[in-house]
């Protein structure tokens, strides 16, 4: 991608980490972006987040919101829950009555017209197509009951692209989220945060090459520069249909469970531009990508997706692009 300005990160980025993103944004309102749109794109270039109200039918949410209560009562072998000590793309099938609490049905998108349509609802793909340049690619999606309790943390380190930088999540809630429910959290304007690499060269945090004290010290290290940079913690209380959608490097986590009775039922998709690859289509075959209208979707746990159009040739398209063809 062509263009006079540099990232802040050594590993790249999107175009609105770039040092000239104000200049692009300018051209592509006089290109005719819309103002709502243009707020969101400013707002998400300063703070690495963006929250969109109602972006989701809630009608949608509460169907989403029941398939997986009977999937959770009855069980159901098609959808999977996330394994640790399984193989990669490999999980466990839902059985009746399971304890969902800490269950987590991972690309529940690959066998659910309901999740999506939640993943891929309009306005999260009008913004991220925009902030990526290109059609977006739903690559991963995980499942909450109740509140993880995870601790404040990068996606950067444990979800692994090919280009690292060019990564976005999405949180969406299929209910009205209470207080002390563990609430999301984040640290805002925090991916602006200098990078941390793992054994002095890695975005990504592998247990098999990297040192399990060295990944004590990064996260001690996000909670230290936070303080030291200001970074304000906030907490996303979302009504049903509500959208937090966060950029690579946006320090996040679980707010502590004050009440284990309270659910805070959700779904989460991670996504990056259409011509970037999942690290997982790198060690397994037959991955593929389907199109979905005007989006993408791949899976490390399915090898076809419910709405399957294969995909052909990846391309960058929007007027992103075309401005940086002209620079």
């Amino acid at each position: 991608m062509r263009g006079s300005g540099s990232f802040r990160s050594d590993f790249g980025g999107l175009w609105t980490d770039r040092s000239d993103a104000e200049e692009v944004l300018a051209s592509l309102i006089k290109q005719g972006m819309s103002a709502d749109l243009a707020d969101r794109v400013k707002f998400w270039m300063k703070h690495g987040y963006v929250i969109l109200e109602r972006a989701v039918d809630v009608a949608l949410c509460e169907k989403l919101r029941l398939e997986l209560h009977d999937i959770y009562k009855f069980g159901n072998e098609n959808f999977l829950i996330q394994d640790p000590t399984a193989a990669p793309g490999t999980g466990s099938p839902v059985v009746p009555n399971i304890e969902a609490d800490r269950m987590r049905i991972v690309d529940m998108y690959g066998r659910s017209n309901n999740a999506l349509n939640v993943l891929l609802a309009p306005q999260i793909k009008e913004f991220l197509s925009t902030v990526f340049s290109a059609d977006p690619l739903l690559f991963q999606g995980l499942t909450f009951e109740k509140g993880s309790g995870q601790g404040l943390h990068q996606d950067t380190a444990y979800v692994v692209l090919d280009k690292p930088m060019e990564l976005a999540a999405a949180w969406i809630a299929l209910e009205d989220i209470s207080p002390e429910s563990g609430e999301l959290m984040y640290l805002d304007g925090s991916h602006k945060m200098p990078d941390w690499k793992f054994g002095g060269n890695s975005k990504h945090y592998d247990p098999d090459q990297h040192d399990a004290l060295e990944h004590d010290e990064w996260s001690k290290n996000l909670i230290r520069k936070g303080e030291e940079l200001g970074f304000e913690k906030k907490i996303f209380r979302p009504n049903q249909g509500d959208v937090l959608i966060w950029s690579a490097d946006l320090v996040h986590g679980g707010s502590p469970v004050g009440d284990k009775n309270l659910t805070r039922r959700s779904i989460v998709g991670h996504y990056c531009p259409v011509d970037v690859n999942p690290h997982y289509f790198s060690y397994m075959e037959g991955r593929k990508k389907f199109q979905f209208e005007d989006a993408f979707v791949s899976s490390a746990y399915y090898d076809e997706i419910v709405a399957p159009q294969p995909f052909q040739k990846p391309g960058r398209t929007k007027k992103i692009a075309q401005f940086f063809k002209k620079k």
